[in-house]
C-alpha cells in the first residue's frame, strides 16, 4: 500500500535510461507507472483515455513536440486540468521555468540537482500542495 498522495504516474522523457530509473523508483513507493519516450504518443494516450494518471512528468526538451507544447496541449483536453504536471528536465533558466508554468506545469524540477528519492518527495509535496488549494476551492491558482 502507497503511502503517496498519488496512485498513477505517466513519465514523458527521451532517455530510456531515465525512464527506467524514475519508473523504478516510483514502482518502489508503490505507484502505477506508465513511460512514454515519445510525447505525440503520449498525448494520444490521454486524449484516447488510454491513460489516466494522476501525475504527468515530462522533460522540457523532447523530439517530436517539446513539453511546453505538450503541456498546452493537455490542459485542453476535458481531464487535462486535473492532472498535476510537473516539469523534469536539466533545462532550469527563469525563462524555461516561467514558460512551464504558463503552459500549466504546477512544478519544476532540475533532474541533475535531485536523486530519484528527491523527486519522489517532491512530486508528493506539489500533489499534496495542489491538493490543499483544491480542497479550499480556490481551483489550484497562485
Amino acid at each position: 500500500m502507497s503511502s503517496l498522495p498519488f496512485q498513477r504516474v505517466m513519465l514523458v522523457d527521451d532517455d530510456q535510461f531515465l525512464l527506467d530509473m524514475y519508473r523504478t523508483k516510483f514502482q518502489s513507493e508503490g505507484a502505477e507507472v506508465v513511460t512514454y519516450s515519445n510525447t505525440k504518443q503520449a498525448l494520444r494516450s490521454l486524449q484516447e483515455g488510454k491513460v489516466q494518471p494522476d501525475v504527468i512528468l515530462i522533460d522540457m526538451v523532447m523530439p517530436e513536440m517539446d513539453g511546453v507544447a505538450f503541456l498546452q496541449e493537455l490542459r485542453k483536453l476535458p481531464r487535462g486540468s486535473s492532472i498535476t504536471a510537473i516539469m523534469l528536465t536539466n533545462q532550469g533558466q527563469d525563462t524555461d521555468q516561467q514558460a512551464a508554468r504558463q503552459a500549466g506545469a504546477e512544478g519544476f524540477l532540475i533532474k541533475a540537482n535531485l536523486t530519484p528519492s528527491e523527486v519522489v518527495r517532491e512530486v508528493a509535496r506539489i500533489v499534496s500542495q495542489k491538493g490543499r488549494h483544491l480542497s479550499r476551492g480556490n481551483g489550484g491558482d497562485k
